[in-house]
């Protein structure tokens, strides 16, 4: 016996209409919603193509638009920022969604039962876009492919193509690198050592060493001397054994960090009372707590311009129905916002 029109209409779903019409199935589900920031010619074409296939929502997706609506009015854009742990960069990216009339979310990714789950769970709240930093995720690869990025408009706050395809916003970290040499040679060091560590973003950890070995070449005649180590991050026994010579030895004047967390692993792990006897020390990307070390820049100092731009870049992908994955992201660079803390003097 033939099957009734609404038999039909029962049968298909947001997934063929996506497929009909060409579009991702997060633009699908937010034009047929309605939802705010689809554009009109994107809303008709999907229009369009559930017209042409019979499409009809079951009572099941009514309830979860009106769950939606409920927590999320259609002239407000929501925008959660998935972090592993709260942070004073929480403040920058809830200030940045406020000066654009934006909610922002702070949310930690294990306060739900897995990745399947955060992505119906901030969906139904009514998420329009996320902000994340993968690597800081604590998610395998196979997680991340079981959370459903297509329902979100996406923005990365870090270069790592294992999960690629987020337009992406991140600190410039070949001027950081470059910049921080500049200054502690301009303040009368010599010798200067860098030790770099060894990150998941293998991106920004080249751009950093290409900066060294760019300052070491342009400056050996004009008597600076420096000396790059690269020791991995976790500081594994090796590694440790590393750091332990280099901080034991007298030929630098100076010892350049790229990154406080890494000082804080060193304590940690022993080295602490090493540390406390150079005269001088200086990192690179600081907290905003107080610390001893002479600070020549730092990453949290311009968080603020780069949320703005983070937040900034949702916004139009969402105006344009640019959901999930994407071929060819956009790259936002962070310029340094510099400090030099009254720690940093000129050696004797």
């Amino acid at each position: 016996m033939p099957r009734s029109k609404d038999e039909v209409s029962l049968r298909v779903t947001l997934k063929d209409v996506a497929k009909q019409s060409g579009l991702g199935l997060g633009t699908v589900s937010r034009a047929m919603a309605d939802k705010f920031g689809v554009a009109p010619a994107t809303r008709a074409r999907v229009l369009a193509a559930a017209r042409e296939l019979g499409y009809r929502p079951n009572a099941a997706a009514r309830a979860l638009a009106g769950q939606r609506l409920h927590l999320h009015q259609k002239d407000q854009i929501l925008v959660a920022f998935l972090r592993h742990e709260s942070g004073v960069s929480d403040a920058y990216f809830e200030q940045a969604c406020a000066n654009r009339g934006m909610r922002g979310l702070c949310v930690a990714p294990k306060k739900f039962a897995g990745p399947k789950a955060a992505a119906r769970e901030l969906y139904a709240w009514g998420v329009d876009a996320l902000i994340v930093s993968p690597y800081k995720l604590a998610w395998t690869e196979a997680d991340m492919k079981d959370f459903d990025w297509s329902l979100f408009s996406i923005v990365g706050m870090a270069r790592d193509f294992r999960f690629g395809g987020f337009e992406i916003v991140r600190h410039h970290a070949f001027a950081y690198m470059h910049e921080s040499l500049v200054k502690l040679r301009d303040a009368g060091f010599r010798r200067i050592q860098v030790i770099l560590h060894r990150s998941i973003s293998l991106y920004d950890d080249d751009e950093r060493l290409g900066a060294a070995l760019a300052f070491q070449s342009r400056n050996k005649s004009g008597g600076v001397r420096l000396r790059i180590s690269s020791i991995d991050g976790d500081l594994d026994h090796e590694s440790m054994s590393t750091a332990m010579d280099l901080l034991s030895s007298d030929w630098a004047d100076v010892i350049l960090f790229d990154h406080f967390a890494f000082i804080g692993r060193l304590r940690q792990r022993g080295g602490g009372d090493l540390l406390d006897r150079r005269p001088y020390a200086a990192v690179i990307a600081v907290d905003d707590s107080s610390d001893p070390y002479g600070t020549v820049s730092g990453c949290l100092l311009c968080d603020a311009q780069r949320f703005s731009r983070a937040v900034s870049a949702c916004q139009n992908l969402i105006q344009t129905g640019r959901r999930g994955r994407f071929e060819h992201p956009a790259e936002h660079l962070i310029d340094p916002a510099w400090e030099v803390r009254q720690s940093l003097r000129r050696p004797a």
